[in-house]
């Protein structure tokens, strides 16, 4: 059985806006570099892409140092789904280097994605493109 981790909800995002999470259009990207200048770089990017009533959709990016107490965030509003998803992929592939259409595919050459599913198999798959994901996670 596959659970989601609890990731915190956008704060630009509330509920009685009406938006919800768009199909799996959401991803936690996290960049690591130890020997980056005297405390290295341990940086997360994250990209949801949300839809409301009527075909409006909200392209909402949130990124800073992991631990930070106050990240960064953007929000894009879009009145097409084609753009909305445009813009998402395209954010995707600045990060990554890679297309989110082959991302069973991925290669690690920018940002790698953290895996949201507590899953041992998943983990597993996932260890040769995230080696820092390499432990089982109990539930």
């Amino acid at each position: 059985m596959q659970k989601e981790l609890p990731f915190k909800e956008q704060p630009s995002v509330k509920k009685k806006s009406g938006y919800q999470q768009y199909e799996d259009y959401k991803v936690m990207l996290n960049l690591s570099d130890v020997s980056f200048g005297t405390k290295g770089h341990n940086k997360f990017y994250e990209i949801t892409l949300y839809r409301k009533e009527h075909g409006l959709y909200l392209l909402v990016t949130k990124w800073g140092r992991v631990g930070a107490k106050n990240p960064q965030s953007q929000n894009f509003s879009f009145s097409s789904k084609f753009d909305a998803i445009k813009e998402f992929k395209d954010k995707f592939f600045e990060k990554t280097h890679n297309d989110w259409d082959n991302r069973d595919r991925f290669l690690p050459i920018h940002y790698y994605i953290l895996s949201r599913l507590l899953d041992s198999h998943l983990l597993l798959e996932n260890t040769q493109c995230f080696p820092l994901i390499s432990a089982k996670v109990q539930v």
